[in-house]
C-alpha cells in the first residue's frame, strides 16, 4: 500500500511567488532596496526543477529561483538627481506661471486691453528675475510704455 505524503512546501512557494515584494520588503528591507520594482520578477521555477529534480522525496521544495532586476549605486544616485531636477524644474515652471499670471492680472486691471497687449512680449521671457521686475513695475509704473522699458532695457 502507497502512503501519501502531505504537501507543505508547495502552499509556501505560492504564497512566496504572490507576496514576493512584500514578504521582501518584510524580512530583507535592505534587499528589497536593491530590486528595480518597476520590472516584474520573473520566476524561473521550471529551471530550478531542471537543475535539482525532485529525487525520492517527491514534491519537497520551497526553492525559488528568481530573475530580479538590480538597481546599481549609479543608476540610483541618477534616479535622486533625476528626481531633484525634475522637482527643481517643476518648482521654476511653476512660480513662472504664477508670475506670468500676476503680471496679465495687474495689466488688465491697471490698463484693461492696453496693458493686456503687452502680453506677446512678456509671456515668452523664461528668466523668473526679469518676470519679477516686471511684477514689480506693475506697482510703480504709470503707462504700459513704461513698463516696456523694464523688459527692453536689459535685452
Amino acid at each position: 500500500m502507497r502512503r501519501l505524503r502531505a504537501d507543505y512546501d508547495n502552499p509556501w512557494q505560492e504564497v512566496l511567488e504572490r507576496y514576493f515584494c512584500e514578504c521582501l520588503a518584510l524580512f530583507l528591507p535592505q534587499a528589497h532596496a536593491e530590486i528595480d520594482w518597476r520590472q516584474v520578477p520573473v520566476f524561473l521555477d521550471k529551471e530550478l526543477r531542471q537543475v535539482t529534480p525532485d529525487a525520492e522525496l517527491g514534491l519537497r521544495r520551497v526553492d525559488i529561483r528568481l530573475q530580479l532586476p538590480h538597481v546599481t549605486s549609479v543608476e540610483r544616485i541618477g534616479i535622486r538627481k533625476g528626481l531633484e531636477q525634475g522637482i527643481q524644474q517643476g518648482m521654476e515652471q511653476g512660480h513662472r506661471q504664477g508670475l506670468l499670471d500676476g503680471i496679465m492680472l495687474g495689466l488688465e486691471l491697471r490698463w484693461g486691453a492696453d496693458g493686456l497687449r503687452l502680453l506677446p512680449e512678456i509671456g515668452p521671457i523664461a528668466d523668473v528675475h526679469m518676470l519679477r521686475a516686471i511684477h514689480e513695475g506693475l506697482k510703480r509704473v504709470s503707462t504700459p510704455e513704461e513698463l516696456r522699458q523694464i523688459y527692453q532695457r536689459t535685452n
